[in-house]
């Protein structure tokens, strides 16, 4: 599961404790709280996303972390280290994909920075219920919550999509 880890609910907890649950997050760009806050226009967000990454380590759930290179001196060695610190195991650097925040100037969202693997094994369910290929590609919906939902036979309690009312990726 994705998330940026700000807020996390106790039903979401609930969820992310199941049995072969794993939580990806890629909202840790420093270690300094500022420089967090800078990228992420909020000053909570920093001890938000680290408190949710040490209550999942203290719970078991296995956590990736993404640090995205978005600027020079941003701190990615220490930001690392506090991961580490946290006991997180899994950490990948990358550099920020021109879409999304990160676009830059009149670039807008541009289909070439994505990996090619959105949409395959993996989508992303936003906020506000839209559906889409992957996290990095949320620009590109696929379906909404306003999208009738079925029951899903194979996971009782679950709703799917008819995919063949859903566009293409």
């Amino acid at each position: 599961m994705y998330s940026n880890l700000v807020h996390v609910t106790p039903p979401l907890w609930d969820l992310f404790s199941q049995p072969g649950m794993s939580l990806g997050t890629s909202w840790w760009y420093s270690a300094d709280p500022g420089m967090h806050a800078e990228v992420t226009g909020s000053q909570a967000s920093y001890a938000r996303t680290r408190a949710s990454i040490a209550e999942a380590i203290r719970r078991g759930i296995p956590v990736r972390a993404a640090i995205v290179e978005i600027a020079d001196n941003q701190g990615i060695e220490e930001a690392a280290a506090e991961l580490r610190r946290l006991g997180v195991t899994d950490i990948r650097i990358r550099r920020a994909q021109g879409v999304g925040r990160g676009a830059r100037g009149d670039s807008g969202q541009q289909v070439s920075e994505l990996c090619g693997n959105c949409g395959i094994d993996r989508a992303a369910v936003l906020p506000d219920g839209q559906l889409t290929p992957c996290v990095v590609a949320a620009g590109w919906t696929a379906a909404t919550s306003a999208t009738p939902a079925r029951a899903d036979p194979v996971r009782p309690g679950m709703a799917s999509y008819d995919d063949a009312r859903a566009p293409p990726c």
